[in-house]
């Protein structure tokens, strides 16, 4: 399918439903990529603090946040697309929960994305406000093998270079160690491996590989 109608759009809180909207989104497309590899009760403890409506206005109203939606029109071709790649049960929960309407038409919100200006870590060749931290980068998973990853990541580098009066000079994200697909999908874009760090997920301390690239 040829995603010709494919938007990318920055959330605000002056948006009707903008919030509703990205507590729905990064719940799902967080649990998605992760839960097979967590229990459950790490899952929802960490949706919980990470994904409550508290927490999303919080990233909404923080001018040191940039977050990004990627939506294409819910129009007879994308329906038709879904048929193919779902089951009802699961097309009525993406309507309930990954769709709006702006301006009379139908949207899909099909990946996200969240960056963070000034988070570093110490291996980085650059710190404070020279580094941006590429903190969540997810396609809905009937979307994965199209162009929407690579779109998404171009986005998030555009932002990084030309946001924030354009001074970073790094972008840099941690990866689990164990998500060989992403670190892949990374290493394509020229990010290199600089260090490591914990990322706590629920009571399960994890280990995250640090990858830098120089802008």
């Amino acid at each position: 399918m040829n995603f010709t109608n494919i938007t990318i759009r920055k959330p605000s809180l002056t948006t009707e439903d903008d919030v509703s909207l990205l507590t729905s989104v990064a719940k799902t497309l967080f649990y998605e990529a992760f839960h097979q590899d967590n229990t459950e009760e790490n899952m929802r403890d960490y949706l919980e603090q990470a994904f409550n409506t508290t927490q999303q206005v919080k990233e909404l109203t923080d001018p040191n946040v940039y977050l990004s939606f990627i939506q294409v029109d819910y129009d007879n071709a994308l329906e038709e697309y879904l048929k193919q790649k779902c089951t009802p049960e699961r097309i009525e929960f993406l309507d309930s929960n990954m769709s709006f309407y702006e301006s009379n038409q139908k949207k899909l919100v099909i990946a996200y994305s969240k960056l963070n200006y000034g988070s570093f870590e110490p291996c980085l060749k650059y710190q404070n406000k020279e580094t941006i931290e590429l903190c969540r980068c997810y396609v809905l998973k009937e979307f994965h093998g199209t162009s929407i990853a690579h779109k998404l990541m171009q986005e998030c580098l555009r932002v990084a270079r030309e946001e924030f009066g354009g001074v970073c000079k790094s972008i840099w994200l941690g990866v689990w160690e164990h998500n060989l697909r992403a670190k892949r999908f990374y290493e394509k874009f020229k990010f290199e491996k600089v260090g490591e760090h914990v990322f706590v997920m629920g009571d399960d301390p994890q280990r995250d590989e640090v990858y830098e690239l120089i802008l």
